[in-house]
């Protein structure tokens, strides 16, 4: 049976269970092994879709937690109104008490190190940081960041980070993550971490969400496909892309129009480079020329 999609065309079954298998929610099953943490960044626009679907995550997450686990929410616009245990703010760093604490130890030589343990809450819990590059606006990894990427499987902490750009993506973050979720962006093959292992993916998925959205949303309203907005999903673990909540037909003619965009784009360098070899081959000629008076 299909069911009308808000852009004018339908999303049947089969697309609709292709959608929801490969978005990375049933990586949150409760027999799932338990160093497999996820790790999610969803990039896009203001107004695509990236907190309205970060909320069905959230749901989906406590669902198959049986609502046993906690939600360590940044959320600056209150999206995700009766889902967020801990709220999260900027104005100081109090918050990653409610996360972790750290004791200091000596071993049997009187060395002094730290040891990190998490809350009870924090255990088992789920972490989204919306508009995270407000919390850390450094380049460089600061403590908080480095202790939740290197205990996340051990604590067994899911994190969702969500932003705007490529260029608010932090690589060490970006090296951690198990699934992308790319949404319409403005910008293409600019901004993406050279450091981000996913980088051509991304690039890649980025291009094709851009050439959706001027052939079909060139006004840019993408509330028309709530509640179930399009992107790119790319599972980093499996290496595999897959269009979401796009119509099929659709795709298949923006990667049709991509493909002849590039071979066109290429008969023209082709064409340039050809030119430039006989307009060199010319100068050569001419140089000969006054070389032998």
């Amino acid at each position: 049976m299909s069911q009308p999609n808000k852009q004018g065309s339908t999303l049947n079954d089969k697309t609709k269970q292709r959608n929801h298998a490969f978005t990375g929610l049933t990586k949150f099953s409760k027999q799932r092994n338990e160093d497999d943490v996820v790790v999610m960044h969803l990039l896009g626009l203001n107004r695509t879709g990236k907190s309205s679907t970060a909320e069905n995550f959230i749901r989906e997450w406590k669902l198959h937690k049986q609502n046993a686990g906690k939600v360590f929410a940044h959320n600056p616009q209150n999206n995700f109104k009766g889902l967020v245990d801990y709220e999260i703010d900027n104005i100081d760093e109090t918050w990653i008490e409610d996360l972790f604490y750290i004791k200091e130890v000596a071993d049997e030589r009187g060395n002094k190190r730290f040891q990190y343990f998490p809350t009870k809450d924090a255990k088992n819990g789920l972490i989204v940081l919306d508009d995270y590059r407000v919390l850390h606006d450094q380049d460089r990894p600061q403590r908080w960041l480095k202790v939740l990427m290197n205990f996340r499987a051990k604590w067994g902490i899911d994190i969702i980070f969500i932003c705007h750009s490529p260029n608010d993506i932090l690589a060490y973050a970006g090296r951690f993550t198990t699934d992308w979720y790319i949404f319409y962006i403005q910008v293409d093959k600019t901004g993406f971490d050279r450091k981000i292992p996913d980088k051509e993916k991304c690039e890649k998925a980025a291009v094709i969400m851009k050439a959706f959205t001027q052939e079909y949303v060139p006004e840019g309203d993408f509330k028309k496909f709530y509640p179930d907005f399009p992107y790119i999903h790319i599972d980093t673990k499996g290496g595999r892309m897959t269009a979401c909540n796009i119509d099929e037909q659709q795709m298949r003619n923006v990667l049709k129009k991509k493909r002849n965009e590039i071979k066109e784009q290429k008969e023209i360098e082709k064409e340039i480079k050809d030119t430039d070899k006989f307009l060199k081959a010319i100068d050569k000629g001419i140089s000969d020329a006054e070389n032998n008076k």
